[in-house]
């Protein structure tokens, strides 16, 4: 990494969170993620997303690959 690039980057103040939190946070964002893609008609049928999080991050486990 180059210093000179060390004053540019925001410090943010770390936060304790709980694994509860963490997990909401991650879905959330994977929703937003979503809604955008239909959105934005890139993505015309919300299976399609079902899919790609099944194939693409094996999540939910019992849904797809272990």
């Amino acid at each position: 990494m180059d210093p000179a690039v060390l004053p540019l980057i925001a410090h943010k103040q770390k936060r304790e969170m709980t694994g509860e939190e963490m997990q909401v946070k991650v879905l959330s964002e994977m929703v937003k993620v979503g809604h955008d893609l239909l959105e934005r008609g890139i993505v015309d049928d919300p299976r399609m997303i079902d899919i790609g999080m099944i194939w693409g991050t094996g999540f939910p486990a019992d849904r797809g690959a272990r």
